[in-house]
């Protein structure tokens, strides 16, 4: 921490970042009836009766970009070994054989 900071006083620092962490326009909707009545059996009695039905949806992005499940009949379609595609050599491969 003191040299970080007497670097960045100094102006003279080697290095920064900067997370930007994604967003997303994430909405749900909701639906919900309730319907009652009242029925006088006698003039005694009188029922007062309700029926309500709720529904939430789940939470969805709105441009789609979010994983919405698991599909566990996926299959990966690819064939043959992987290849080293570059014409440079690994940093780690070195003639010795060993890795600094």
């Amino acid at each position: 921490m003191g040299y970080d900071l007497a670097a960045l006083l100094l102006g003279v620092p080697s290095s920064g970042q900067y997370d930007l962490n994604a967003r997303g326009d994430y909405h749900q909707y909701y639906v919900g009836v309730f319907a009652q009545d009242d029925w006088r059996v006698n003039d005694k009695l009188t029922l007062n009766l309700g029926l309500r039905y709720d529904i939430n949806t789940p939470y969805e992005e709105r441009l789609g970009k979010t994983v919405n499940g698991f599909n566990p009949t996926a299959t990966v379609n690819y064939s043959g070994t992987p290849t080293w595609s570059s014409t440079t050599t690994p940093a780690s491969a070195t003639p010795d054989g060993k890795t600094y």
